[in-house]
């Protein structure tokens, strides 16, 4: 039986849930929350009950699971009371701001026996789960280099206020790559040796972001970018047979410049969560300490402000 699941948070990225909910095997959507009442993506959901109060949801749905994609800064409270009121929880990341409150949620989790999983949705992109699931043909890495761009910043060349929640490049896309490198690199062996930022001066947001960590011999850059105005996500890998070009924009895999994987054309976002909502349940969770581990990599190395953001801008 499907397992019946609300949707508290309808911002920007809830549209791509919508997809990825009516074409999976294991949930049925059933309500949705916001406490705006015009939020953003209302309308693809206006075919479903509307709540302004989750708990109330909760109860009134009768439901199994709640998927929290509000802003970081409230997952803590929203995702605590869920799971309280004996709720599955699957939260965005990432999972909170805070090391300590991530480990209170996973206790109070595992003290009443229900799931809480935080939502690393780049991993099931189709040309990851292939790399994944080939990455013994791939040979010996030399270096990874990914370059993210997201289409952030406004026409006055500041981070456009409706991302501020998105708390700056880096805490945005870094959980994801983290998560992405956790299953080719061991994390806790990588070590920063260069970093530089750019930051907006209304928000105090980084916009840009250039890393280079290194492990062993391998050299890891990820540089993020709100700058341009696309959205474009790309991973080069060298090893000892070549370059890899992991372009995930396009869900594509190249080989020395040749094709060796092209999945299918439908929108990447909604493919994730496709995939996700799909292997959620039937999977291995990821433990705690690689959690904790991806999480305190994107906190210790998020630059502090220049000027205080406290998230009612």
């Amino acid at each position: 039986m499907k397992k019946r699941i609300g949707i508290i948070g309808l911002g920007h990225v809830s549209e791509k849930y919508y997809y990825g909910l009516s074409h999976n095997t294991d949930f049925i959507l059933v309500s949705v929350c916001d406490i705006n009442l015009s939020a953003s993506n209302l309308f693809i959901y206006r075919d479903f009950p509307f709540y302004t109060d989750y708990l109330e949801m909760i109860q009134h749905e009768n439901l199994d699971f709640v998927l929290i994609a509000t802003p970081p800064k409230t997952h803590y409270e929203i995702a605590s009371n869920c799971l309280n009121h004996l709720c599955n929880v699957l939260l965005e990341k990432p999972g909170s701001m805070n090391i300590i409150e991530i480990i209170h949620l996973m206790d109070i989790a595992k003290r009443s026996g229900i799931r809480f999983e935080i939502i690393y949705h780049w991993c099931y992109a189709n040309e990851i789960q292939y790399f994944y699931q080939n990455r013994n043909l791939f040979g010996d890495i030399q270096s990874i280099k990914i370059h993210i761009n997201d289409p952030y910043l406004n026409n006055k060349g500041v981070i456009d206020p409706q991302f501020y929640s998105l708390e700056g490049c880096w805490i945005d896309s870094s959980i994801n790559v983290f998560s992405m490198l956790h299953q080719v690199i061991p994390l806790e062996q990588i070590e920063l040796i260069q970093q530089k930022y750019q930051f907006d001066q209304s928000s105090g947001l980084p916009f840009s972001c250039y890393m280079v960590f290194k492990h062993e011999l391998i050299l890891i850059v990820i540089d993020i970018r709100w700058t341009q105005k696309k959205n474009f996500k790309l991973t080069e890998i060298k090893t000892n047979t070549g370059l890899y070009r992991i372009n995930h924009s396009l869900q594509r895999i190249t080989h020395n410049d040749v094709l060796l994987y092209q999945g299918n054309q439908f929108d990447r976002l909604s493919t994730h969560y496709l995939n996700y909502f799909n292997q959620v349940l039937k999977s291995n969770t990821i433990d705690l300490r690689t959690n904790l581990l991806i999480h305190e990599l994107a906190f210790n190395y998020n630059r502090v402000r220049k000027v205080k953001y406290d998230g009612n801008k």
